[in-house]
């Protein structure tokens, strides 16, 4: 029967603020390895998933126009949702074959929401 290693996950936050744009991305990270016949073959797996969202301006300042009647424009913001996946697994076999796979992928995609005027 193989030995299964301690399988662990982690939970992280980030936020990131830069100038007037603000990102909070949260991510999963989990691990997991087994190993038979005391190392002579081993392998291991670690996943990370990212979900997050940016926002550019993070704190849209609203303006009063003047005149008649008064009105109030609210400006655009330009939402970026975001996602990320990152794997690699490791294999050894009688300590002498290892194979080793790394990846990542990300994705991004902005949408700006149009500028509002509101009459107060």
């Amino acid at each position: 029967m193989p030995w299964l290693g301690h399988p662990g996950h982690t939970l992280a936050f980030q936020l990131n603020i830069d100038g007037n744009s603000i990102t909070l991305m949260v991510i999963l990270t989990g691990q997991a390895s087994v190993s038979v016949l005391g190392g002579l073959a081993s392998a291991s797996l670690t996943l990370s998933a990212g979900l997050g969202l940016s926002l550019n301006p993070a704190l849209p300042i609203p303006q009063l126009l003047p005149g008649p009647p008064e009105q109030l424009e609210l400006p655009s913001i330009e939402i970026t949702p975001l996602a990320s996946v990152s794997v690699g697994i490791h294999i050894t076999i009688c300590w002498v074959v290892s194979i080793n796979f790394d990846g990542s992928w990300q994705f991004s995609q902005s949408i700006s929401t149009p500028s509002l005027t509101v009459n107060v």
